[in-house]
């Protein structure tokens, strides 16, 4: 195909360095988004494991009831939780994927 082509005037080739960089600066921002969900999915994954533990306590069956309920409730919006932060990484995993695709493609034209 042969070598990119230049962008011909001043402007044009300032423009499109400014173009790179807001891309550059959104991607990062992408990177910055997914690795705080993963920080928050693996919060959430541990207190879904701690309220599980915690069910499974024999003794906490010994009383009236109350307390399974609450930690059952408790664990259900925990799960519901978890539930969106998964999917809010999905969205921003295919985010910075298709930022990087774009950015090779790119580099590579």
């Amino acid at each position: 195909p042969g070598p990119p082509a230049r962008p011909a005037t001043k402007h044009e080739r300032v423009a499109a360095r400014e173009a790179d960089r807001a891309r550059q600066r959104a991607l990062e921002k992408s990177r910055r988004t997914l690795a705080a969900l993963e920080a928050e999915i693996a919060e959430c994954e541990r207190a879904l494991e701690t309220l599980g533990h915690r069910l499974g306590d024999p003794a906490l069956y010994a009383g009236d009831g109350e307390a399974v309920r609450a930690i059952q409730d408790e664990r259900a919006a925990v799960a519901t939780r978890c539930d969106a932060l998964y999917r809010d990484w999905e969205r921003a995993a295919a985010e910075v994927e298709s930022a990087e695709d774009a950015q090779r493609a790119d580099a590579g034209a």
